[in-house]
């Protein structure tokens, strides 16, 4: 899947746009946009508690 990311920098005001790759082993039946976008946003939640300590 691709993933598009949009980021506005609060302090600067500049926004930033990323791209990300990712594979996951669902079969097509199971993969939902909408739950691979929950699996994305959980992976970032998981990155976020171990890289700021929440």
């Amino acid at each position: 899947m691709r993933i598009l990311r949009h980021r506005t920098d609060l302090k600067s005001g500049r926004t930033s746009r990323e791209t990300d790759y990712a594979i996951a082993d669902l079969i097509s039946y199971h993969a939902s946009p909408r739950r691979l976008g929950r699996l994305a946003r959980s992976q970032w939640t998981i990155e976020n508690r171990l890289r700021f300590g929440q």
